[in-house]
């Protein structure tokens, strides 16, 4: 007979507290109820077969409170058997049955595999401090690292996406490593630009065991890429940091969402806090070896469909007739000098390429000694992108953790990561190359050298673009030590050091011969250097006592401290033509720029948390946080945080509900404060730059800061209903409200109508976020061979504007409307194409007679999610197992036709003769058509462009971007052999993985799920790999 007990709660004890008090509300339990009593109070986790042990055997003890220990010798009694207690788990086996030291490795999995009714009693670590989750008062998620599927897919943040509610990440570009958009309840702060387009990433902070170790973009690259325009604030875009860790070597992740949960990281968590930790070896025993290899092949999940060279003749054609212009070889060169039998469809050349990628990680794990246990993990991942070229990504990590604990007194842990990655790209986007003209010539004459033009018409040489090349490399060294000693049995110190550094090189390169003969520009060789350091230090005294009758108490204080350093330089080669590859070069054609930043947090705190018979939970934060991002008149401020906590189902309540085994009442309210205002500083800024090669520095201002910067303040409130139903199904239901006040705007210096050169101000302004979230988890089939999980996470989020003082003297009066969403779509109200005349009509809003703006713009929509989650189902029959998971949102965006018209379809201008979608087959052609896109018009006066203006700021443009998508459909067939003496497991596991496999949307010429036609898209991938323990 083996009872098992996991005691994951203790991770920051590293022991079983056999002191803590139980409090038995029954006389004479059975087993199974004093077990479950335990759990509930305790969070801790009983494993055990009903064959091995009578369950329903009385145990002789009183209504009263007793200890642990007390009760576990009584169940030895019992059954005539003996526990031993090894580091966090408790085994308990026949008395005349020696305990093996690794016997509890045989009932791992099945520990693992833990009943949904005591989910909410896990113990869990939030901030700095354990606490059980039946004790829990904040808003917290969780995802373990064998539930992440961003380890078949590269993309860290790819493998968050729809998992957790109330985490949106949106997909910025389909090329690997590029940056995602990561948001935790909704858009807070307006910014310094107005525009949907401008508003600020407001990103989390990612914690790496603890470590603030990113820069706050998490963006990598200082030049502009494939990748994106990393000075582009909106975006959200560029080369991320995450692409540096490897998702093997991840043992879970927690989201932090509410005051409560994040007031122990100060401004530092005012967007929300994502806790990364590493894995490490937490058994006995000897040493384990794994390793994983896959491989596999991606293509673009979308491909937006062109024009033929027949539909494009026929729309240049109609677009010179309705101008009243002559179809001739002057307006429309392309149709008289290139045949128009030929045709090549540039997406598929561009973007209709498979690329290969390979993953492989390695790790060893096991002990040193009784005292001293040791994991490393050795990965490598090379990705191929899907154009015609030679370009990849690779990513080589590697992660040491040392864990050494003498006794109940001392623990220490030790980690450390380094990795490297480099990624090759063109240095622009290719995406606008699709619509090259689809009769141009071959890109390449019969001596393979690049061709500009045909009988005289010059052209832009898609192939020559993409020898446009950009290089970034990167090196991460990022390290932590971790020190827990125990004073006395109810003081421990802990203490966090932390240090890491990230150099990134960059590199981009624009050769003089592959240039377009029909701009005539210089080559240009630029590189960048830029060096991140961080330094953090976190100590902190802890008091906890259980015994007050059940009750517990625990008090904290302690501190933070951050250094983060950022140093750049941006090298400028300007080539001018030449025979070389680049040219010849001058002195007079470099330029240098020279950028330093340095940002310091220090912050203190106290708190107490208070436990009432595991029934009601109490926890109150205050802390001071100062940063160095605020004048010095208010750097420092006072915040703080209060959340309860009531287990209404405990007791003779719990014995009368049958149906209902556990049920929670939370909620908690706070203040936070947000310090980051982007790469803003509190006074002037200047950028050192040296030009001509010269001694001679000259010193660029940056824009105007002012003196009085304030913290941007968010007022935090949260209400959570926590059900569970049996082992069979567990729910929760969330309720948040978040207000940001004293919003972080830019002010124009008089005169001014623009944000280009203002300085930026605190504003009497104020952002509403609140939503609901849900989520549920169910075992509807839980046998032997056969097992059905399943969990549903939606989240239903809402943004307002509530006020802003003068909004119609200011900048962003055209874009905000008090009472709608910082992404509403203010629009001309689209009624229809004039079937008589084919032009696009509009309502008259002010009923003046005529068309325009601001006048006749009303809100017509919202551009950000009304819903987004995820369905994940998981099958296991004997050795088989298939997870399917599915991710979607409801959403308005701009409909890709809207970027079409970016690029003056039917133009007769030589440098835009560009090819548009097959959206445009539903245009206005003759009288009487009944068509839902005006007519084109080649000529650019005031009046076509005026109504193409009229057509583009119009409702039209707003579509429907909803979205499912199979995210990962995955089928393994795994075997256990017992390969070694000492008879631990071995296993060997075969798996065929897809991602993206297919995707349920109206949204039409684009991918939905980046919904930006000038992107490249998602990729759809197929991995078949294999993995090994021994």
């Amino acid at each position: 007979m083996i009872i098992g007990i996991n005691g994951k709660g203790y991770a920051q004890q590293n022991f079983v507290d056999t002191a803590v008090a139980i409090v038995i509300v029954k006389s004479n339990p059975t087993v199974r109820g004093l077990l479950r009593t335990i759990e509930k109070q305790v969070g801790v986790i009983f494993s055990y077969s009903n064959s091995d042990i009578d369950i329903f055997k009385r145990c002789e003890l009183p209504a009263s409170v007793v200890s642990l220990g007390t009760i576990l010798r009584k169940i030895t009694t019992i059954f005539n058997s003996s526990y031993i207690i090894i580091g966090r788990d408790i085994v308990f086996t026949k008395a005349e049955q020696p305990v093996h030291k690794d016997l509890y490795f045989v009932k791992a999995e099945e520990m693992e595999k833990r009943s949904l009714e005591t989910a909410l009693q896990d113990v869990v670590v939030i901030g700095f401090s354990p606490e059980s989750r039946s004790g829990k008062t904040s808003s917290v998620s969780y995802v373990y690292g064998k539930d992440l599927y961003a380890r078949y897919n590269p993309d860290l943040a790819a493998g968050l996406q729809g998992k957790i509610p109330g985490l949106l990440i949106t997909e910025t570009n389909g090329a690997p490593g590029v940056n995602s958009r990561i948001q935790i309840r909704g858009q807070q702060s307006i910014g310094l630009l107005p525009g949907a387009e401008n508003l600020p990433v407001n990103n989390p902070l990612i914690l790496i065991n603890g470590i603030n170790a990113l820069p706050n973009k998490l963006v990598l690259n200082k030049l502009s890429s494939m990748a994106g325009n990393p000075t582009n604030n909106g975006s959200g875009g560029g080369i991320s940091l995450l692409d540096l860790i490897n998702p093997e070597d991840i043992e879970d992740i927690t989201i932090l969402k509410d005051a409560d949960a994040t007031a122990l990281y100060g401004s530092r968590g005012a967007h929300g806090v994502i806790q990364i930790q590493t894995r490490k070896e937490t058994q006995n025993g000897p040493a384990k070896f794994s390793a994983q290899m896959a491989t596999g092949i991606a293509r673009a999940a979308f491909r937006p469909k062109m024009m033929n060279t027949e539909q494009y003749a026929a729309m240049k054609k109609e677009a010179l007739a309705n101008a009243g212009f002559d179809n001739n070889p002057v307006t429309a060169p392309e149709l008289y000098r290139w045949p128009l039998t030929r045709y090549t469809d540039w997406t598929k050349y561009l973007i209709g390429n498979t690329a290969q990628f390979t993953l492989l990680h390695t790790t060893v794990r096991g002990n040193i000694g009784p005292s001293l246990k040791f994991y490393a993990g050795l990965g490598l991942r090379q990705e191929d992108l899907i154009l015609p070229t030679d370009d990849q990504s690779q990513q080589y990590g590697l992660h040491i953790n040392l864990n050494y604990s003498k006794g109940k007194k001392l623990n220490t842990s030790f980690d450390l990561t380094l990795s490297n990655s480099s990624n090759t790209q063109p240095s622009f986007d290719p995406m606008p190359l699709l619509r090259l003209a689809p009769n141009a010539p071959a890109l390449l004459n019969e001596k393979e050298r690049p061709v500009f033009e045909e009988n005289g018409l010059s052209f832009t040489n898609i192939r020559s673009v993409l020898r446009n090349t950009y290089f970034a490399n990167t090196d991460l060294l990022m390290s932590s030590i971790k020190l827990d000693y125990a004073v006395t049995q109810k003081i421990i110190f802990k203490l966090q050091l932390g240090v890491s550094r990230i150099k990134t090189y960059e590199t981009s390169l624009i050769p003089v011969k592959d240039f377009d003969i029909l701009y005539r520009r210089a080559g240009l060789y630029v590189d960048a250097t830029t060096y991140w350091k961080s330094f953090t230090v976190e100590p902190h005294l802890q008091y906890r006592d259980s015994s007050y009758n059940g009750n517990s108490i625990s008090l904290t204080i302690g501190t933070n401290y951050l250094i983060q350093k950022e140093s750049s330089t941006i090298t400028y080669y300007n080539h001018n033509s030449g025979t070389g590859l680049y040219g010849f070069l001058s002195d007079n054609d470099i330029q240098i720029q020279n950028n330093h930043q340095e940002y310091r947090y220090l912050g203190m705190f106290g708190g107490m948390s208070y436990d009432i018979r595991n029934r009601f939970s109490f926890n109150f934060t205050i802390r001071n946080d100062g940063s160095s991002n605020i004048s010095s008149a208010e750097r420092f401020t006072m915040f703080g945080a209060f959340g309860a906590g009531w287990n209404f189902l405990s007791g003779k309540i719990a014995e009368k509900i049958g149906w209902l085994k556990s049920g929670k009442l939370r909620g908690s309210i706070g203040i936070v404060g947000n310090d980051q205002y982007g790469d803003y500083k509190s006074g002037n800024e200047l950028t050192m730059q040296s030009l001509n090669s010269l001694p001679l520095q000259n010193f660029e201002p940056r824009p105007f800061r002012s003196s009085t910067l304030d913290w941007e303040k968010t007022t935090k409130k949260d209400l959570t209903l926590e059900l569970g139903f049996g082992e069979r199904l567990s729910t929760s239901i969330a309720w948040y409200h978040n207000i940001t006040s004293k919003q972080f705007i830019s002010v124009p210096l008089s005169g001014q109508r623009s944000a280009s050169f203002g300085y930026p101000s605190n504003h009497q302004a104020s952002v509403l976020n609140t939503g609901f979230e849900f989520w549920l988890e169910s075992k509807p089939v839980s046998g032997k061979k056969f097992r059905w999980q399943t969990s549903v996470a939606l989240t239903l989020p809402k943004n307002k504007l509530l006020s802003f003082k003068d909004l119609e003297s200011s900048i962003y009066k055209n874009f905000l409307t008090p009472g709608q969403s910082l992404t509403a779509f203010p629009a001309l109200v689209f009624t229809g194409v004039d079937p008589a005349t084919g032009e696009a009509m509009f309502q008259d809003i002010n009923k003046d007679g005529k068309i325009s703006f601001p006048e006749d713009q009303i809100i017509i929509g919202d551009r950000a999610p009304t819903l987004y989650g995820s369905l994940h189902n998981q099958v296991s029959f004997k050795q088989w197992e298939l997870t399917v998971f599915i991710e979607g949102r409801q959403q308005k965006n701009l409909d890709p036709i809207y970027f079409d018209y970016q690029y003056s379809p039917g133009s007769f201008r030589k440098d835009m003769l560009s090819n548009q979608s097959q959206s445009f087959l539903q245009r206005w052609r003759v009288p009487g058509d009944q068509a839902s896109l005006p007519r084109l018009v080649a000529k650019q006066d005031g009046n076509a462009s005026s109504a193409i203006n009229n057509f583009i700021n119009s409702s039209r443009m707003l579509t429907d971007a909803s979205y499912l998508r199979l995210r990962t459909l995955m089928i393994s067939w795994s075997q256990s052999n017992n390969w070694r003496n000492d008879q631990v497991p071995g296993k060997v596991k075969v798996f065929i993985a897809m991602q993206n496999l297919f995707t349920l949307t109206r949204y039409k010429g684009g991918d939905p799920t980046i919904q930006n036609p000038m992107e490249i898209p998602s990729v759809r991938s197929f991995m078949l790999g294999f993995a090994v323990k021994l």
